[in-house]
């Protein structure tokens, strides 16, 4: 029961007028430099970079928003990322499909 208040805590955190149109800014470069999509070696690079997608990008966003108001129970960060995902409209969705698409054209090329 408790982390049921804590969801919906944290969705109308996230779902603010501060907060929300914040998740929207991703720094493509720090994706590629400093998160576990990347790797140097080839042969797990096409397995990574398959790892990149809209979902899994607005969800690194949700987990790093939490971490700035001490919220990192994955069974918060979680269920908190299936309700924004399904309240997004089609066209916020694209935006993190972009740049899931601009990520692994990047790593692809092995830049």
């Amino acid at each position: 029961m408790n982390n049921i208040n804590e969801i919906n805590n944290f969705v109308s955190y996230i779902n603010g007028p501060i907060v929300f149109p914040r998740i929207f800014r991703i720094n493509v470069n720090s994706h590629i430099q400093n998160s576990q999509y990347t790797n140097a070696r080839n042969r797990n690079r096409n397995r990574n970079r398959n790892r990149i997608t809209a979902y899994n990008l607005v969800r690194k966003r949700i987990s790093e928003e939490g971490f700035l108001i001490n919220v990192t129970n994955g069974q918060v960060i979680g269920p908190s990322t299936n309700i924004i995902w399904r309240n997004l409209t089609p066209a916020e969705k694209n935006i993190f499909r972009n740049y899931a698409i601009q990520i692994r054209s990047i790593i692809g090329n092995g830049n």
